[in-house]
């Protein structure tokens, strides 16, 4: 079988309680892609060894890589960036997974409809649910343009759902942004180039065990709309951005901020109510 021109980029950082499952994912990715390359953002569980002597060492198309230091997967991925060689990229957290023919699909639908960045829908399961799920039969499903200066107002992929074909320029994440860099990446792709959403479930998620407490999502939450709105302060610095860019972008800040400020009034309203 011929692989896809594509590299799949893993990050990966402390992930020795789940190591085996990570194997078995980056074992059956391998065999339909050109490459997968794993970075290791500096774990200190034994991540990095248990990886280079359980794949890398076995499969001639995955490389394990390791950053300096910490840095977080913002310089994960794009450490997975420079070392890419296929027409495409396509990124997938250690804890995630995809429908088993996700980039078979995505790649020709991109080819059919000349699109530089494309996303699917993506999906919350159980395991018992994505055994099911990810190898149901695709039929067909509905492809839209994502266009600026919509996408300024809603994120439209998961990073675990793209693929980016490797000649776009600028295919970066923002090393300064900790949250939100990915949201930033897509906004700078879409202001140049042609991007698709294909509207069917091929990325998944997995439901944890865990319920986040108020407080911690609350910090989440705060931290995200720092991101989201230190990326857009980000975009006014590209040169040569029309009037009309950066009036949008205006309004997009705008918007965040109304709409962060609308949520932290609900919770402080369920609070009291509580």
């Amino acid at each position: 079988m011929e692989k896809l021109d594509c590299s799949v980029i893993m990050p990966v950082y402390n992930d020795i309680d789940i190591i085996n499952l990570v194997v078995a994912r980056i074992s059956r990715i391998s065999e339909k892609v050109n490459e997968v390359i794993v970075v290791d953002d500096s774990s200190s569980d034994g991540s990095f060894e248990h990886l280079s002597n359980s794949v890398a060492s076995r499969l001639s198309n995955v490389r394990v890589l390791r950053t300096p230091r910490n840095g977080g997967p913002s310089i994960a991925r794009n450490l997975g960036i420079d070392n890419a060689t296929s027409r495409y990229i396509a990124f997938l957290d250690s804890d995630d997974d995809w429908h088993t023919e996700k980039l078979e699909y995505q790649i020709a639908t991109m080819e059919e409809h000349c699109a530089y960045f494309s996303g699917t829908e993506h999906l919350v399961v159980t395991p018992e649910q994505f055994i099911e799920s990810s190898v149901r039969p695709i039929s067909s499903f509905k492809v839209t343009e994502v266009k600026w200066p919509w996408v300024l107002f809603r994120s439209p992929f998961s990073t675990p759902s793209v693929v980016i074909r490797r000649d776009v320029k600028g295919l970066k994440f923002s090393p300064n942004l900790r949250f939100a860099e990915d949201f930033n990446l897509w906004l700078r792709i879409c202001l140049r180039y042609k991007s698709i959403k294909l509207h069917e479930g091929l990325t998944y998620t997995f439901k944890h065990d865990y319920i986040s407490s108020g407080a911690s999502l609350s910090s989440q939450l705060v931290k995200m709309e720092v991101g989201e709105l230190l990326g857009f302060f980000d975009l006014m610095k590209i040169p040569n951005l029309g009037w009309r860019q950066r009036f949008l972008l205006c309004v997009a800040t705008v918007f965040s901020v109304m709409k962060f400020s609308v949520r932290v009034l609900r919770k402080m309203i369920c609070k009291v109510r509580s």
